[in-house]
């Protein structure tokens, strides 16, 4: 966590921290397939900085509010696919289950007070043993830690492209006192 922070506080930006979340996590857990999503707060659309799959170069597009990430997102708890009776909660809610080729899945929420801003998400495949309890406590800590830490980082990106955004139109605005 010592290492997470001082990331957060040099001058990265999201997907930076993210990678190096994964690769401290990396070290914590056997974890090769893994994701950052963050949900749009105008949009509500999600996007992933920092994705890595050893089977799909990029993340699989799915109806809105039907996929595993939307779920996290809706219900703001965390969710292990290998649970008991996790499919069939999957099933009433009418979320899309993972590919037939998915061994487990993890994804846990990331919080800014009450409000879910994203999930940070493992993913096994085939003959790997499925994640157990003691890895969903590891990734939930590690998210709890670290959920300030990418909030912070969204807030600075927001507020450079808003300083960007009030450069241009100063430009602007001396472009048109020139004309005149």
């Amino acid at each position: 966590l010592y290492r997470l922070a001082a990331q957060s506080d040099a001058g990265t930006d999201v997907k930076t921290l993210g990678e190096q979340i994964f690769r401290e996590l990396a070290a914590l857990l056997p974890v090769t397939n893994y994701c950052l999503a963050l949900r749009d707060e105008d949009t509500g659309r999600i996007t992933f900085p920092v994705y890595q799959d050893e089977r799909k170069k990029e993340p699989v597009a799915s109806p809105q509010g039907k996929s595993l990430a939307d779920y996290v997102l809706q219900t703001g708890c965390c969710f292990r696919l290998s649970r008991p009776g996790a499919v069939a909660e999957l099933q009433t809610a009418g979320i899309l289950p993972p590919g037939a080729e998915t061994r487990d899945w993890l994804g846990v929420p990331l919080r800014h007070g009450t409000q879910t801003f994203g999930l940070m998400v493992a993913q096994k495949y085939g003959e790997e043993p499925p994640f157990g309890l003691e890895e969903e406590n590891l990734l939930m800590y590690l998210a709890n830690q670290v959920a300030g830490m990418i909030r912070r980082k969204l807030v600075e990106e927001d507020l450079r492209d808003h300083a960007e955004l009030l450069r241009q139109a100063q430009k602007m605005e001396a472009l048109g006192r020139l004309a005149s």
